[in-house]
């Protein structure tokens, strides 16, 4: 069974991401972290999340904490 988009907000906000409150509208909301794209995630907490969203927050997370250890 694939996680629920409540569990990818938890893993990015895990990750320092931060709700970007100024962007997104309805079901559709942005977390932001200094030196990477903003990662859109665009449905509501309880859908289940689709694959290419699954590999774009692991990217995005990856890439975080890449810079995170340099730092």
């Amino acid at each position: 069974m694939p996680p629920k988009i409540r569990d990818l907000k938890k893993m990015l906000t895990a990750a320092n991401f931060r709700l970007d409150t100024k962007r997104g509208k309805g079901s559709h909301v942005s977390y932001v972290h200094p030196g990477i794209k903003p990662v859109l995630i665009p449905h509501h907490d309880n859908d289940d999340a689709l694959p290419y969203l699954i590999r774009q927050v692991n990217r995005a997370i990856e890439k975080a904490n890449s810079i995170d250890h340099e730092i």
